[in-house]
C-alpha cells in the first residue's frame, strides 16, 4: 500500500491551488496545514522558479500563482488522476 503522507509534489500542489487568487503567508501556511519553516522552504522554491508572484502591501505581502505555476498544477493533478486510478 502507498505510504498516506504527503509528498512534497502533493504539498506544493496544495500551496499552488490555494495561492491563484492571491493569498497571504499566513492563510497558505493555516490551510495548507504546514509548520512556518516547511511554508518558508516551498515558497523560497515556488518564487524561485517563477511560479508565484509576490505582491507587496500594507502590512503583509501576497503570494499570487502565475501562470508557469498552473501550468505545474495542472500537471500535478494530472499525475494524481492517474496514479489514484
Amino acid at each position: 500500500m502507498i505510504n498516506r503522507r504527503r509528498s512534497e509534489t502533493g504539498i506544493l500542489g496544495e500551496i499552488l491551488r490555494l495561492a491563484q487568487n492571491g493569498m497571504k503567508k499566513t492563510h497558505i501556511q493555516y490551510k495548507a496545514n504546514l509548520s512556518y519553516a516547511q511554508l518558508q522552504i516551498f515558497l523560497t522554491f515556488a518564487v524561485e522558479r517563477g511560479l508565484f508572484e509576490t505582491k507587496s502591501g500594507n502590512p503583509n505581502v501576497m503570494y499570487r500563482t502565475t501562470q508557469k505555476g498552473i501550468e505545474l498544477l495542472a500537471l500535478i493533478e494530472e499525475l494524481n488522476r492517474m496514479l489514484s486510478e
